[in-house]
């Protein structure tokens, strides 16, 4: 019986590192909640686009092995429910985090659990109540895109 639990187990931690070759395109509040409700503790690539506003249920999260896109989002005042991811990767193009077209944007504190050199690069488009960056202090290098 130990063995078949100890299969199970395994098995369970194996099913949530598989989504790290998966990309996750999130355009509305319901694809933000099946993404929450997967199991997956890292994704490939991210992309957050559209009716979204509320973040806060993706706290399993904890790599992006590819980048962060978060664009075209207008409602979105907050990156809360990111904050338990530690390491994001880069693209094929070299980007590893883009902030476009988020005029809600008020804070990307959300980010603040991202710690040490981002390969890739990091852009901010067209954030217009962003006032800083506090939560990228643990970020301690940017890397180029392609």
């Amino acid at each position: 019986m130990r063995v078949l639990r100890l299969f199970f187990l395994l098995s369970a931690v194996a099913a949530a590192d598989d989504c790290r070759d998966k990309d996750f395109v999130l355009r509305s509040q319901e694809d933000v909640m099946a993404l929450a409700g997967s199991g997956c503790a890292q994704v490939r690539n991210l992309e957050i686009t559209g009716d979204i506003s509320d973040l806060s249920v993706l706290g399993g999260l904890d790599r992006i092995c590819g980048s962060l896109w978060v664009f075209h989002v207008y409602s979105l005042a907050s990156l809360e429910g990111l904050e338990n991811i530690r390491a994001i990767g880069n693209d094929t193009s070299g980007l590893s985090i883009e902030l476009y077209w988020v005029p809600a944007l008020e804070s990307v504190s959300g980010l603040r659990g991202v710690v040490g050199a981002l390969p890739g690069s990091l852009i901010i488009i067209d954030a217009r109540m962003l006032a800083s960056l506090d939560g990228l202090e643990g970020i301690t290098a940017i890397g180029k895109d392609d």
